[in-house]
């Protein structure tokens, strides 16, 4: 789509890592589990068939708002809400570490219009020297021995 179109967007991250990542701290999955994605992750960036996004929009949520939110939406079951809010903390500091080893790419909110993104390749697309730093600056998490 961002060949033929030159701009693709996701409503989540391409490399789809968080979710296991934050699965594993809150301990929902095993280690194993998360560094099988992460090795499938990293040789899929080393291939090019995966990488950073240009931009990322992250919201912060409070529970009890979103809590109330739900309770007045009857029409959409909503089975794992509990676990998502569980796994909201962990996320934070996941796109907090993003923001930190790539500050430009990170947007604290949900603006109504996309920020501005330069066309042109993207040098750290597929860095894997980025990757491995991301990945070393990530938090060591209360959940983890």
């Amino acid at each position: 789509m961002e060949a033929a179109e030159a701009l693709a967007v996701c409503d989540t991250d391409p490399l789809k890592l968080h979710f296991s990542w934050a699965l594993w701290q809150i301990g929902e999955a095993p280690e194993a589990e998360w560094l099988a994605q992460l090795a499938f992750t990293r040789e899929a960036i080393r291939n090019r068939r995966l990488g950073f996004a240009d931009r990322y929009l992250f919201k912060r949520i409070d529970p009890l708002v979103a809590q109330k939110q739900r309770d007045g939406d009857t029409a959409r079951p909503r089975p794992n809400f509990g676990l998502h809010l569980r796994l909201h903390s962990s996320l934070v500091r996941w796109y907090e570490t993003i923001a930190e080893v790539m500050p430009e790419r990170l947007v604290w909110d949900l603006p109504q219009t996309l920020p501005p993104i330069a066309t042109k390749d993207d040098p750290h697309r597929y860095d894997l020297a980025l990757f491995d730093r991301f990945i070393g600056q990530l938090p060591r998490g209360e959940s983890r021995p």
